[in-house]
């Protein structure tokens, strides 16, 4: 996984987190959407058209009238906007979220890496931001693997990512261990019916598989039966390993990739996170990795770092605050108490060493979205930042 990856999940992930803790009142909330090269032609003559916000959701229109100096001055800038790109939206399509209240003024214009996948124009007013396209594109920044796993009491489908573990069902079965005769057909018959809900859970509606791999995971008495024989086409061919797990808990979905990962692509996200957390943790062992706030900032300040890790949902903020004969710089928790100390800045740490990884000389920032894996979950309990 790229810095260039990592750095544009971020900045998805930090807007949309932005515009989802927003709130207004009535229509206040303008969200336009707009696919990529779509022609402008249409959304200027509605902005034109209207100098107030408006509900307007797939080209359907319903004035709500709220009018206002600051909601003419909002639509005039857009129109200026939208001008400026002579009459055809950008290649990956482009967003803008407008807010026509005083307060908050909000004016954000997000252009994605990637092409968006929404087909027709969004121009919607409303007490909140609709982020859900540029959700769907985070959705689609990296491939899922889909992992099934089977045991002697049942079987589970997950699919997952280096941002999100989602289990998709669970089933459960009694196999007739006390009945030998019985009991090799009954687990053919759990192969089979594994191999229906997997086809049912990992293919959409156009029969297309919603995953780039499949992994089957299974216990000793059942992995046998586990082959790419109980697929359709679509699905069976995506089959790069059967390995052995100790249940069909989705909880072991990350161990059966663990254990697979060497048939996977190597430039896999996940992959990449296994192999930079093992390096990471080697590396303690030999004092070429730090761990914990303090050390990695005082190596981030000694330019000794080239990788740094961060755990995504670190609580961590940066306060700047006045002094006397200058400023200083706090790390603590968001809801610290600092007294009587006067904050001039604060910003979430993650979002600090995002923007300024560069001037510490670090080449790479890698940080941990998903803790369900071993090693991701551990280096989240243990401060959650680090580097080597």
């Amino acid at each position: 996984m790229t810095t260039r990856h990592q750095l544009d999940i971020w900045k998805l992930q930090r807007t949309i987190s932005f515009l989802r803790s927003l709130r207004g009142h009535g229509h206040q909330f303008v969200t336009l959407v707009i696919p990529p090269r779509e022609s402008l032609q249409g959304v200027l003559n509605l902005v034109k058209q209207v100098k107030a916000p408006v509900h307007v959701e797939y080209h359907v229109v319903e004035d709500t009238k709220l009018v206002g100096d600051r909601a003419v001055q909002v639509f005039k800038k857009l129109e200026s906007e939208l001008e400026a790109f002579n009459n055809k939206a950008p290649i990956n399509g482009i967003t803008y979220f407008v807010s026509v209240a005083e307060n908050p003024r909000t004016f954000l214009v997000y252009e994605p890496a990637v092409p968006l996948l929404i087909k027709e124009i969004l121009f919607r007013g409303d007490h909140v931001f609709h982020p859900q396209a540029l959700e769907e594109l985070l959705e689609t920044q990296s491939s899922k693997i889909g992992v099934v796993l089977v045991d002697s009491s049942g079987a589970s489908i997950t699919t997952l990512n280096e941002l999100h573990t989602e289990p998709l069902c669970r089933v459960s079965v009694h196999l007739p261990w006390n009945n030998p005769s019985k009991l090799s057909m009954a687990t053919k018959n759990l192969a089979a019916k594994v191999g229906e809900l997997t086809e049912e859970k990992l293919l959409n509606k156009d029969h297309l598989p919603i995953v780039s791999h499949l992994i089957f995971g299974g216990t000793n008495e059942v992995k046998a039966y586990l082959t790419p024989s109980i697929l359709h086409g679509n699905l069976q061919k995506l089959v790069v390993a059967t390995v052995e797990v100790s249940s069909s808990d989705d909880s072991e979905s990350w161990t059966a990739v663990e254990k697979a990962a060497d048939k996977l692509p190597q430039d896999h996200p996940v992959v990449q996170e296994f192999k930079t957390l093992n390096s990471f943790y080697g590396g303690l062992l030999g004092g070429k990795s730090v761990l914990g706030l303090q050390a990695t900032l005082q190596a981030l300040e000694q330019k000794k770092l080239t990788t740094l890790l961060v755990y995504g949902n670190l609580k961590t903020v940066r306060y700047t605050i006045k002094e006397a004969n200058g400023e200083k710089v706090v790390f603590d928790h968001p809801e610290a108490d600092l007294g009587n100390e006067q904050i001039i800045k604060r910003v979430d740490l993650v979002d600090w060493l995002f923007d300024n990884f560069r001037q510490f000389g670090v080449k790479n920032i890698f940080t941990i979205w998903n803790i369900h894996s071993r090693l991701a979950n551990r280096f989240s309990t243990d401060d959650g930042i680090g580097g080597f």
